[in-house]
């Protein structure tokens, strides 16, 4: 048992070096796909009323036609249609990403 508690700040340390190198990577990807970080901007989701799209060319349709609407992400599983929200702020928060308008959707 003391092996055991010897062992787990080493397992925790490996753990959290991949876990740190994947969340690095999706961060990156998250800033391709959405738009250049920007500091003073606060990403937030919102689920619009709209349920059952019947995909994300449908999704990116129902932001485009909305002036207000700056980006959106289409779930599968649920088939919802979610909004997101951006916030100007003062603070700086390096882990939220700025969202573009979609200019329709594209493969």
């Amino acid at each position: 048992m003391k092996r055991l508690w010897k062992m787990i700040p080493g397992i925790m340390l490996v753990a959290s070096v991949f876990f740190g190198t994947m969340l690095g990577n999706v961060t990156s990807a998250l800033a391709e796909d959405m738009g250049p970080l920007s500091f003073d901007v606060f990403i937030r989701g919102r689920v619009l009323a709209v349920t059952d799209v019947f995909g994300p060319e449908e999704c990116s349709d129902l932001c485009a036609s909305d002036s207000e609407c700056l980006a959106v992400n289409w779930f599968r599983r649920t088939s919802t249609c979610t909004e997101l929200i951006a916030y100007f702020s003062a603070e700086v928060n390096p882990g939220y990403v700025s969202a573009l308008k979609p200019q329709g959707y594209s493969n």
